[in-house]
């Protein structure tokens, strides 16, 4: 995932009836590692989100 924030990624608590804010969440469930990678000096900015998953 990428996105033009600065911020570093979180794991928002997200209502039955919310329509954003799972997917981290999600990851972290699924994923057996996860990070980030600031984007800052590029042209774009923001962060890239990485995961690994296992066989």
């Amino acid at each position: 995932m990428w996105d033009t924030s600065g911020e570093p990624p979180r794991i928002r608590l997200s209502g039955a009836g919310g329509e954003s804010g799972r997917g981290l969440g999600i990851v972290e469930e699924l994923a057996d590692r996860w990070g980030h990678y600031s984007m800052g000096l590029s042209r774009t900015g923001g962060k890239l989100v990485w995961c690994e998953l296992g066989g």
